[in-house]
């Protein structure tokens, strides 16, 4: 694994928190939640199935994501991609006990109650 690599794992692994911008046409969107990494490069989150990020989502795959402290000295990540969206509940399923398991202290609103 390069430096760079392992800074990214320290980076993903130690926030529990994402800041992601989505688009629809020429309006753009900025929400935050929790995420949990499966690797360097996938991040999976939980989102309302009536708001505004996943109706973003279906009409343009194309998102942004910040993952920061807050400090503007800290380290950060910042990056794009293409969502892909997981409609499995076996998977989602794997997703909300990764949630959990990463920020059990913050719980995952998405995740009470399953």
């Amino acid at each position: 694994m390069s430096e760079v690599e392992a800074k990214v794992q320290e980076i993903l692994a130690s926030l529990p928190s994402l800041y992601l911008a989505t688009t629809k046409g020429d309006t753009p969107w900025v929400a935050g939640g929790f995420f949990a990494e499966t690797g360097l490069f996938t991040l999976g989150m939980l989102l309302e199935t009536g708001g505004t990020t996943l109706a973003n989502i279906k009409a343009n795959p194309h998102v942004a994501m910040v993952v920061s402290t807050g400090d503007p000295f800290a380290a950060y990540l910042q990056g794009s991609a293409e969502a892909d969206l997981v409609d499995d509940l076996a998977e989602v399923e794997v997703t909300k006990t990764m949630l959990l398991a990463k920020a059990p202290q913050r719980g995952c609103p998405g995740c009470r109650g399953s």
